[in-house]
């Protein structure tokens, strides 16, 4: 049988499930891959530099199927219109793809689906981007019970395709002509973040001291991985392997934190439109403009803050630690709505991702599942903890360099020349905690 397989977050061939089933039933097959119209609204026009990663991970899906007989169609436009225009076309009798877990993806995935079936194609689904799929476990609140749920139904095993190759649909040329001119829209490679075989980066990583290193600023001890999950260029599976076989479990409950996140978006879809904890969805924001701008031009007055902002504008990309940092800054000292939060780092960020952005945002911001007692996060004390020497304040502000790191710490007690803090961290924190708790008292009020 001819069939399209439909590339998405999945961009490679090894250990792709829904790529693996494709082939076991299938005679000839059509890979594609569709630049969505729609999503590229989302970026910064066809410059966006992160659109060059996007196409460097298009490139290497490329070679792999090339090392296999085939050859990637890529295309612009709206999915809707173009799958069934080519299963028109080419007389396709069935689609497969993998399963998209995102507010878009599933509506855009139900609108081909109701297009295919009024045409006699069936579109295979499958699970490939989650090492459990949400709907395996009961609904979870709590990340603790979750996570040991997880763990024991957890399958790492890895997919392998068939031996036998299977045809390409149609001429390799035609293919190549049409991919080119999709590709010649994008740039070129990342500055900051030249694609890399993910597999050779998790082979060198250094998971022996990842416990000790990962919240470090300067020391390098993430993995830098996230990108390449993101889109599917290593699986979920793969990455549990690694640190299973090194037994990090700091490393694997971050896996499982992932998941969490998209459990409760699919249990509890209303956690991306608005706070999990209906207690704190009434606590009032300043959302001061000037404030909120200061912000975004990474211009606070505190070091640590502006260098996290700078990092994520200049290279897409902010250290883990840095985003809880600035996450709390933005939410408890100036008070500004989270989701004005989610859409500046969805702007910038190469591995946005809605449900653990929107997630990890409501963590921050103690509007979240798994409850805990209200955490303000010092800027002060968490630069002096995790950047100890001022390295990552130096290095993405270098306008810095000849101060002392003990000063560069705490703008509120020293008097830098560097611009003024826009705001008095000791007050704000007063101000967080009567908000919060107001909040909190009059939900109870309303609602006992």
């Amino acid at each position: 049988m001819k069939t399209i397989f439909r590339f998405r977050q999945d961009l490679r061939i090894q250990d792709n499930h829904g790529l693996t089933v494709a082939f076991k039933n299938s005679d000839q097959i059509l890979p594609i891959f569709i630049i969505d119209t729609k999503l590229l609204q989302e970026f910064q026009g066809l410059q966006d530099p992160r659109l060059g990663f996007i196409k460097d991970a298009l490139l290497n899906l490329q070679q792999q199927l090339q090392t296999i007989n085939l050859n990637l169609l890529v295309m612009v436009g709206n999915p809707q219109e173009l799958i069934p225009s080519l299963v028109r076309e080419h007389s396709i009798g069935q689609v497969y793809t993998n399963k998209s877990y995102d507010t878009y993806g599933i509506g855009r995935d139900l609108r081909v689906r109701l297009a295919l079936r009024e045409m006699g194609v069936h579109m295979h689904v499958e699970n490939d981007y989650l090492l459990v799929a949400p709907e395996v476990l009961k609904p979870y609140q709590i990340f603790s019970p979750y996570s040991k749920a997880w763990e024991k139904v957890v399958i790492s095993d890895t997919y392998q395709l068939p031996r036998d190759k299977v045809a390409l649909l149609f001429p390799s040329r035609d293919i190549a002509q049409l991919t080119q001119k999709s590709l010649d829209q994008l740039p070129s490679s990342h500055p900051y973040r030249k694609f890399q075989d993910p597999l050779k980066i998790l082979k060198k990583f250094d998971f022996k001291n990842y416990d000790e290193k990962r919240n470090m600023l300067g020391a390098g001890g993430t993995s830098k991985i996230s990108p390449y999950l993101r889109f599917g260029v290593i699986s979920s599976r793969q990455l549990y392997h690694f640190a299973h076989q090194a037994n990090n479990q700091t490393f694997i409950k971050e896996l499982a934190r992932r998941e969490f996140r998209y459990q409760l978006s699919y249990h509890f879809p209303e956690v991306l439109v608005q706070s999990f904890q209906a207690k704190r969805r009434g606590i009032p924001r300043d959302n001061d403009n000037k404030l909120f701008e200061a912000f975004c031009q990474g211009k606070t007055g505190y070091p640590i803050i502006d260098a996290a902002i700078t990092q994520l504008k200049t290279e897409n990309r902010m250290h883990g630690r840095a985003r809880m940092i600035v996450a709390s800054f933005l939410t408890k000292d100036l008070l500004i709505d989270r989701k004005r939060g989610e859409e500046f780092f969805k702007k910038h960020l190469l591995d946005y991702d809605q449900i653990v952005n929107i997630g990890n945002r409501q963590r921050s911001a103690s509007v979240g599942a798994d409850p805990r007692p209200l955490r303000i996060f010092s800027p002060i004390l968490q630069a002096q903890r995790f950047d100890p020497e001022a390295k990552y304040i130096k290095k993405y502000l270098p306008e810095l360099k000849n101060i002392p790191a003990e000063q560069l710490h705490d703008p509120l007690t020293y008097s830098l020349k560097y611009i003024k803090p826009i705001i008095d961290h000791r007050l704000a924190t007063k101000r967080a905690k009567s908000v919060y708790d107001q909040a909190k008292s009059e939900y109870y009020e309303e609602n006992y």
